[in-house]
């Protein structure tokens, strides 16, 4: 990355993500994307190949949306790795490609945050008739939402806890851990029923977050 970092293992998923279904595009359409070099060119040229981007841009959305069937966080990803591309092109490869990827647009949800109270995260830590109304599976998810609303971290930090992030000095717990989007050192002090919430699930093969797969929270495995 420009900062020097390594790029993170989700980035890497996400440009071959992206690059698949750019792939799909081109087969779907049997059409490929074609990249101009657009040094020197008249000022036809030059609206001609704005042209092409901005049709190019609008079918790909279009192709993402009623083809892949895809919401706006997802083709926001794709659009926004397809600018990383282009703009490496130009920066870091100086291919004269002009900088129509700057228009390109990058969907966004909009969407209004659900707020849970501490009294009705007290209820789902305390009370006990409300979890034995539970099926198992629901008891499980339950206990991971109590944790990770405790635990207030990112979802890709909590999915990726190790065994090695938690710590203990013989009284307490604590987890330790640097974050992945900031690289921050974290060190948060887990309650009672937080500990309690890994001993119940440290023993279950089920994964929450991904169905009929093999534990990726390997803290509670």
């Amino acid at each position: 990355m420009p900062s020097g970092k390594k790029l993170r293992e989700n980035s890497l998923i996400q440009y071959e993500s992206a690059f698949s279904l750019i792939q799909e595009f081109e087969e779907f359409f049997h059409e490929p994307i074609h990249i101009q070099l657009v040094h020197r060119a008249s000022l036809r040229k030059l609206n001609a190949v704005r042209i092409y981007w901005e049709r190019t841009h609008k079918k790909l959305l279009n192709f993402l949306y009623h083809q892949k069937k895809v919401h706006d966080n997802y083709a926001g990803c794709i659009m926004k790795v397809i600018k990383t591309f282009l703009r490496y092109l130009v920066v870091y490869k100086s291919l004269p490609i002009g900088d129509y990827y700057k228009l390109f647009r990058v969907p966004k949800d909009s969407f209004n945050p659900v707020i849970i109270s501490p009294e009705q995260l007290k209820f789902l830590i305390t009370d006990s008739a409300f979890e034995e109304s539970l099926s198992p599976v629901l008891r499980r998810t339950k206990d991971m939402f109590v944790f990770g609303c405790t635990v207030g971290l990112r979802y890709q930090d909590l999915i990726s806890l190790k065994k090695t992030n938690l710590q203990s000095d013989g009284t307490a717990f604590t987890l330790m851990l640097n974050t992945r989007k900031t690289g921050t050192e974290v060190s948060i002090p887990l309650p009672a029923y937080a500990v309690e919430v890994i001993n119940r699930l440290k023993k279950k093969v089920v994964n929450i977050f991904y169905p009929g797969l093999p534990g990726q929270i390997s803290i509670f495995s």
